[in-house]
């Protein structure tokens, strides 16, 4: 959070080509040593250095985007569905993949492909990318945070992001345990299922973008999509079966609802941003680090609180789809884009 509080600075600085070179490095060495990583505090510096700069690799990809696509913000739902797209082939291979590597339990195999990833990035970056530093305004932090407060639609759609974070970082959390533990799958069942989970993510991105773009604007979408996720995650604690086809189908409907939600509040805030305004991007990108805060804390109340009234652990995901129908309430506050 600290570093993209002070994205525009650093920006100012030294350039966003540069950062995103830097920060790949720095990627490389924290997921490389989980590999050979034993001791607990080392792993836990690693893992806190991971979670930081990753964030920072996002946001220099997202102001290369915004550099490189032009003013054109009618376009801005179909580029923004091409860029999430194309992101998303990597988030539904991934999982099958390390369910593949987990049968034997050897975690090292994971970080050592992951971090030979990153190669190419840092390759590509610095043979074709270029930026321009003086496309970057500088503004202080209680200036970005006025203009958060102030712009009611930026506000909105910064709610709206940080509760689909929310929900991402509560699934990945305690989605995996449940499966594992409640439910009996083994790790590959749950990989392949976490794949097939995340196959909405490249169907349905692009299309709806260019249908923000052209027909509805994203206001229907994002009410439409917390209404998909709120009600399939309802059904999650009451499902005991170990049922693969229908696991992945479930948590296939959960997707459906959070990439109607992902592309429109995507394309809705940067038709409102370019890349001249890193500081509202970086307050856009802290709500997934935030939600990484917010989300257990409140699970932790929240399965205490299950514990005291003798209901099981699974009951969370109730919870999880309360939280995600404020989405609706703070959607239907936008004011659209068509």
């Amino acid at each position: 959070m600290i570093l993209l509080l002070s994205a525009p600075s650093l920006l100012k600085k030294f350039g966003n080509r540069n950062l995103a070179l830097l920060f790949i490095v720095l990627e490389f060495i924290a997921v490389l040593g989980f590999v050979f990583a034993e001791m607990s505090w080392l792993v836990a510096l690693l893992f806190l250095l991971h979670q930081s700069i990753i964030m920072m690799v996002l946001f220099n990809l997202d102001i290369f985007l915004e550099e490189y696509s032009g003013k054109n913000e009618s376009q801005t739902g179909s580029i923004r569905g091409i860029f999430l797209s194309t992101s998303n082939i990597a988030a539904i291979v991934s999982p099958a993949i390390a369910g593949f590597i987990l049968t034997n339990g050897d975690y090292w195999k994971i970080y050592l492909l992951s971090s030979l990833f990153l190669i190419p990035l840092f390759l590509n970056i610095k043979t074709y990318l270029k930026t321009d530093r003086s496309s970057a305004i500088y503004e202080s932090l209680k200036n970005n945070f006025k203009e958060l407060w102030r712009n009611k639609d930026i506000y909105n759609i910064f709610i709206i992001q940080l509760i689909l974070q929310f929900f991402y970082v509560w699934m990945v959390v305690y989605m995996p345990i449940h499966l594992h533990t409640n439910i009996g799958f083994d790790w590959t069942k749950i990989g392949l299922i976490f794949t097939i989970m995340l196959l909405p993510f490249l169907i349905f991105t692009f299309p709806l973008g260019r249908l923000a773009d052209r027909r509805t604007g994203e206001k229907e979408i994002l009410i439409t999509g917390f209404l998909i996720m709120a009600f399939t995650t309802a059904l999650i604690p009451f499902m005991k079966e170990a049922n693969f086809i229908f696991w992945a189908g479930l948590l296939f409907a959960t997707r459906i609802g959070a990439s109607f939600v992902e592309i429109a509040a995507e394309s809705y805030f940067f038709k409102h941003v370019n890349a001249a305004n890193p500081g509202t991007i970086g307050l856009f990108r802290i709500t997934r680090p935030l939600a990484f805060i917010k989300a257990p804390l409140v699970a932790i109340i929240s399965i205490y609180l299950l514990s005291l009234l003798d209901m099981p652990f699974q009951f969370i995901f109730l919870i999880l789809s309360a939280v995600v129908l404020l989405g609706v309430r703070y959607s239907f506050k936008l004011k659209d884009t068509r």
